[in-house]
Parts: structure tokens; sequence; C-alpha cells
């Protein structure tokens, strides 16, 4: 039967384990795409634009607030500002003049104070802008560097000394590795086990120390990896449980491949370099994180029982930078070379998070684009607000202010409208490794742990929606949230063609928990849709349901049935065939209890 099993499993993992795979990739790719085009619109990208003066390579609100046809509009604004803001100077002493009631607040001295901050504000604003747009544009980079080093700055120390006791112990692994590389049947699994248990004890000291919470990754002056003693020493501690011996007669792939791997090192050559020290944040400082690869490693953390990683020490608690994620999450193994991926996860179902990184993902995508769409809208109004400045600071002798600060505030609220999506979004990637981390118990109970991670996910999506409103509340008066709704293409999205089609995959996506929970009627019903008179629970809930009460009528009935055969029989005897409370139906009858009629079956 072995040979059936085996069959099995290469059908498993050869075809059906690879569809869910390189559909989940598709996916991530996908969400990689989506991000290069978001990346460019919130202002973390450069773009090229080839002029006759300045660098080529420039952010794209930058690009258009530079452009020469809009400097000079805005020039031509700024007379007609300034013309106005004398205009309204002389109109406000005129009021004052023959204000006998005192309704006119300002004295003499404020108008004209007022009219050289109009001026002012309208020479300066055009510099003014510059620093503003190259200010937001950093902040945002500074927020997307923070969460891609979000587990690298909480990990405390991001530096580590090796004392001499782990050197001692490195290079016996590594002079333990070189003499079973010696035997000529080498690659043999019995050679390759009894070195990797007799080597497992100091790679447990080493791991004890604090040595592999940091992954080590080393180029040279062309920026091709190196290998080191840390880079050979932790590969192999990453192949499986050093706590556990391995059977010198069983083949264990992560080890033969880890342990064959840093023999062929040893062989090919005759210095390894030693590291003295190691940073964790320098190596990284200028890379970024696509969000294919976060998704692609969240879903290698398991359902919150077990874990994708072929290292089950990496399945307890899994983190996105513990050392077998960290070589994906840095981009230094590639999650779409599925060779690679099988040497550290196992991609079968029940190991693989396949359907949170389906509807995670697909969610991701539908918010990533509003957001890219959000973003056109964004350069717009801020061009529109800038153009449009110098006739509302004109107005400053006139109001007293009143208007600049509405401008003020609509602006600011433009500026800063994309932020809460962003931050949302990414905040909800850290969201989802707690809750499909294996060491978070929501009850004892399995079924109602695995419906409270559901629970969890399904409101962790809908709370990225309405995390844009909190962040414009705190900003906005009435005046910003017209810049609200000017800037919120949600509403034209959801209307539009392509919206209607997305709105309806993104409302299966979200209602697909609940359907699978509770059925339709569970669906409508905690989203506050109207339920037809003829709908049923169904999904699992339904199941669940229709089960008791299916066996509760089927006893029922047995009873019922037993009980009258008793009556007509006058004493215990056979029961009827049809139910299970009939056992004790009467015989002594010379006729059989009567069987249940074949409509009854239930």
């Amino acid at each position: 039967m072995d040979w059936i099993e085996e069959g099995w499993n290469y059908i498993l993992y050869n075809f059906i384990y690879r569809l869910f795979y390189y559909l989940e990739i598709a996916i991530c790719m996908a969400l990689d795409w989506i991000q290069e085009l978001m990346d460019v619109f919130t202002g973390t990208t450069k773009v090229i634009y080839k002029t006759n003066f300045g660098s080529p390579e420039n952010y794209l609100i930058n690009i258009f607030f530079k452009n020469g046809a809009v400097s000079g509009v805005y020039l031509g604004m700024a007379a007609i500002g300034i013309v106005m803001a004398f205009v309204f100077a002389l109109i406000s002493v005129i009021r004052k003049s023959f204000d006998s009631n005192e309704k006119v607040k300002m004295s003499y001295g404020q108008i004209l104070t007022n009219l050289f901050k109009s001026i002012l504000l309208i020479i300066c604003l055009n510099a003014g802008m510059n620093v503003i747009i190259t200010a937001t544009n950093v902040l945002m980079q500074s927020v997307v560097f923070i969460f891609d080093h979000a587990e690298d700055l909480s990990n405390g120390n991001d530096h580590i000394d090796f004392t001499d006791e782990e050197y001692a112990a490195m290079a016996r692994i590594l002079n333990t590795i070189g003499n079973y590389s010696l035997n000529p049947s080498y690659k043999n699994r019995y050679n390759i086990n009894a070195c990797y248990n007799e080597i497992r004890g100091d790679i447990g000291y080493l791991a004890d120390q604090g040595v592999f919470k940091f992954y080590y990754e080393t180029k040279d002056e062309n920026n091709n990896i190196i290998p080191t003693w840390q880079s050979i020493i932790q590969e192999i501690a990453n192949a499986a449980n050093y706590n556990k011996e391995v059977p010198v007669d069983v083949y264990n792939e992560g080890i033969a491949n880890s342990i064959y791997s840093a023999m062929e090192i040893i062989r090919q050559n005759s210095s390894i370099p030693v590291l003295q020290s190691y940073d964790r944040i320098e190596d990284y400082s200028g890379d970024k994180v696509n969000m294919g690869r976060v998704m692609f490693l969240i879903g290698t953390m398991g359902n919150g029982i077990t874990g994708a990683a072929k290292n089950d020490t990496y399945n307890e608690h899994p983190s996105l930078t513990d050392p077998v994620r960290a070589p994906y999450y840095r981009g230094s193994k590639n999650v779409y070379d599925i060779d690679q991926v099988n040497k550290d996860f196992d991609i079968a179902l029940h190991k693989t998070n396949y359907i949170v990184v389906y509807i995670a993902g697909g969610v991701l995508a539908l918010n990533m684009a509003l957001i890219i769409v959000t973003c056109v809208a964004r350069i717009f109004n801020l061009l529109f607000l800038y153009v449009i400045a110098p006739p509302v600071f004109a107005v400053l002798p006139l109001d007293d202010g009143g208007k600049v600060k509405q401008w003020t505030t609509a602006f600011i609220v433009q500026s800063f409208s994309v932020f809460a999506t962003v931050i949302s979004m990414r905040i909800y990637l850290l969201f989802l490794p707690i809750i499909l981390d294996p060491g978070l118990q929501i009850s004892q109970n399995i079924i109602i742990d695995m419906v409270g991670r559901v629970v969890l996910i399904y409101a962790g999506i809908e709370a990225i929606s309405k995390a844009n409103g909190i962040l414009t509340g705190i900003l906005a008066d009435n005046a910003g949230w017209q810049s609200v709704a000017s800037g919120d293409m949600s509403g034209y999205l959801k209307g539009s063609f392509a919206g209607r089609v997305a709105s309806t995959a993104g409302g299966f996506v979200n209602s697909m928990p609940l359907k699978a929970i509770g059925g339709k009627k569970l669906s409508n019903l905690l989203q506050g849709k109207a339920n037809p008179q003829d709908a049923k629970t169904g999904g699992a809930l339904g199941t669940v349901i229709k089960s008791a009460g299916a066996l509760a009528k089927f006893t029922a009935r047995g009873v019922k049935a037993g009980a009258e055969a008793y009556k007509k029989g006058g004493g215990p005897g056979k029961g009827p065939a049809g139910g299970a409370g009939g056992g004790s139906g009467g015989a002594g009858s010379n006729k059989e209890a009567a069987i249940p009629p074949p409509q009854r079956d239930v």
C-alpha cells in the first residue's frame, strides 16, 4: 500500500497543490504590480520626466507643481489676487468709515496688517507649496519604512557581537561537515543524517544564545551574496527541528539540501569569511517590501493550528522576520520560485492557508486600486487649491482670515487624505499574522476558535474602508468635509462599470465567510439586508441545525411507532426497523410491527 500512498502524494503535490500555489502567486503578483502604481501616486517612488533642465527623476506630484504652465498660471492668478487684495482693503476701509453701529470689528491698523499678510501669503505660497509637497512625500516614505521594518524595530537589540564560545561552536560544526564531505559516499542519506545528528547539539547552543534571531546576508562590492560561517549554519538550523534526532535511514529533504549545500561551499571555497558582528536594520534600510511577498508569507503561517514551514520550530510563533521567512520577506529568496519554496515550506492545503491569501489579497487589491484613483483626484484637487489660493488670500482684509482658514483646512485634508487608507491597510497586514498565530487560542473548542479567527479577519477587512473617515473627521470642518467629498473617489468608482464589477467581487469576498458559517440568511442579517420570507439558515450552522432536527424527528417517530407496536403486541419484542426509539415494540402478536412508509424516510 506504500506505493499507492506515494503515488497519491505525487499527484497532490505536483498537480493539485501546485494549482492552488499558482493561483496564490497570481494574486501576489497582481498585488506587486498594483503596488508599483500606488507607490508612484502616493509619492514614495520617483518617475522619469525628461526636460531641458533639472534631474529627469522626480516625484509625480512635484512634476505637476513645477511644470512651467502651472507656474505661469499661478503668477497670473497672483497678480489678480494682489489687485483684489487692494480692492478688498479699500472696501473694508470704506465700510469702517461708514460703520456707525460698530459692526466692523477690525481697526484701520488691522485692515492694513491683513493687506500686507495677504500679499505676503500670495508671494510666498509658491515656495511654501514645494516645501509642503516634499514634506508629505518624506512623511509617506517614513510611514512605509516603519511598517516594512516593524518587526525588526520591535525585536529590541538590532546588533549582535559574537563571542569566543560561539565561534568555537561554529568551528566545530563546519569542521564536522568538512570531515563528512570527505566520505566517497557523502551524498548518501546515512552520511548526511549522521553528520546532522553530530552537529545539532552545537546548533542548539547557538540558538539558545540568540544567534539565529538574525538573518545573515553579506554582499560584495558587486552586490552579490557571499557565504559566511553564520549564513551556512543558519541554513542548516532552518532545515529541521534541531532538538530532535533524525533516524539515519530516513530521507529528510530539508536536512539533505542544507548539509549538501554546506559541503559544496566548503569544498569550493578555501577561505570562508566569518562575521565579527552584525546589524539587522542597516543592511535593509533602502529596501522596500512588496505586498505580494507579505501576503504569501502570511499564507505560510497556516490556519491557527499549524504552519507551512518544514521546520516546525518556526510554526509555533511564526513571524515575517523569523529565520525561515526573512529571506523571502527581504527578497533574497523568490516567493515565485516553486523549487525554492518547496525547500522551506509545505504547499499542502492543510499547511498553507490559501483561503486567507485569496480573500485578503483580493480585498487589498481593491483598496489599493481605490487608493490610486483617490491619489489622482488628490493631485488635481491640490493643483486647484494652489491656483485659486491668491483670490482666496485676497479676501483677508475683508473677513479677517475666515476664508484663509477654510482654504488651509481643505488643503491639509487633501494633503493627508491618502495617509489613513495606506496606514490602515498596512496595519491589517500586521493584524493577520497575529490572528493566524497558533499561539493565539480564542477558545479550547476548535470550531469556536476557527469561527473567531474568521470574524476577526472579516472585521479587519471592514475596518480598512472606515479608517479614512477617522483621520479626516479629526482634521475637517465644513470646508474640510467638502474637500473630503471632492477627493473621495469611492462613490464614483462604485457607480462606474468597473466599480460595479469590483463591488460585486468585493461583496462576494466580504460575504463569503458569513455565508460559509450561516448561509445567505445569516449573511444578510449581519450586513443589514432584508431576508425573503422563505429564507433558510444555510452553511455550516444550517447543516448542524438540519442534522439536529432530522435526528430529533427520526428519534421521535421511532418512539411513537414502537409504542403503537407495543400496544398491539402486548409485550416487548422486536421494534420497527424505521426508528431508533422503537426498539421495545411488541412482538407478542403473530404479526410484525408495521414499518413506516417510505415517504416518511428523512
